[in-house]
């Protein structure tokens, strides 16, 4: 799932994330870890479509992606209103 690059603003901050789960082939530590955190990637795109950050943005729980979510939200609308 890619989101598509615009030369029309969306007025939106689009973001993609990955949660990653066990298997059935998962060790008794894997499960551990699953079962502890909520690692993900997340992928965050301005109104035009384009990435904002370069590589990926990794979490261990979905507090984190959120408070990431929020803080790139926040310059977005500090750098609109000079």
């Amino acid at each position: 799932m890619k989101t598509r690059v615009t030369k029309k603003p969306k007025r939106c901050l689009k973001f993609e994330g990955y949660i990653f789960l066990p298997n059935e082939k998962s060790t008794k530590g894997d499960l551990r870890y699953h079962a502890s955190r909520t690692a993900g990637r997340l992928i965050v795109y301005d109104e035009f479509g384009h990435k904002i950050d370069k590589k990926d943005f990794a979490f261990d729980n979905v507090g984190k992606m959120l408070d990431h979510i929020e803080t790139i939200k926040k310059k977005i609308i500090l750098k609109r209103t000079k």
